[in-house]
């Protein structure tokens, strides 16, 4: 009997403990220099200021992740990027889903971004690549590449997280019924 009353307290203490543990994360990554893992984040600010056409893409095609920041309204994620013949593309999800996706709309309004990677602040452009194009095609299959199962276990744990994310956002309000493909990619490019 007492061990039935230690589980309810730990099952207890572990449904009010985490969720409070989340948004408190949640919180402080909105007033932090960058996102905080999954968590979005405040405007990007640690970092050498670096003109897009000085960097050397090729030297940080390898990295998996950078983080990226909306002029308006000033928030930061991390994202997933690509290179594909030396230019940068950023993918995006369940773009269609208005709740889930905010951004994709933000930008629409301003393209202005900053991205940090590898120490450096980058003043960019986002520039949305039309769906069906070759341009889109070549993008997403290097992408996807970079990205692939075959590529690391790290990356087949990410793609079939991602892969249940994707299925569950499909079906939640906001999705926008629309024959247009919910993944879009942008190409990113000097101001």
């Amino acid at each position: 009997m007492r061990r039935l009353h230690q589980l309810r307290a730990i099952i207890l203490t572990g449904t009010i403990l985490i969720p409070s543990l989340l948004g408190l994360v949640a919180v402080v990554a909105r007033f932090s220099d960058g996102p905080i893992a999954v968590f979005p984040g405040g405007p990007l600010v640690s970092g050498s200021v670096t003109e897009f056409e000085a960097v050397d893409w090729g030297r940080v095609a390898h990295l998996r992740e950078l983080e990226f920041q909306l002029e308006t309204p000033p928030r930061s994620r991390t994202v997933w990027f690509s290179i594909n013949e030396g230019v940068l593309y950023i993918p995006c999800a369940f773009c269609t889903n208005r709740y889930l996706k905010r951004w994709p709309r933000e930008l629409e309004q301003d393209n202005r971004v900053v991205l940090r990677v590898g120490g450096m602040l980058i003043k960019a452009r986002a520039e949305r690549v039309p769906n069906g194009s070759a341009e889109y095609r070549a993008a997403r299959t290097n992408h996807e590449l970079k990205y692939s199962t075959a590529s690391s276990s790290r990356s087949t744990a990410e793609g079939r997280a991602s892969g249940v994310v994707v299925g569950v956002a499909r079906l939640a309000p906001g999705a926008e019924d629309t024959q247009e493909s919910d993944s879009w990619m942008y190409r990113i490019g000097p101001r």
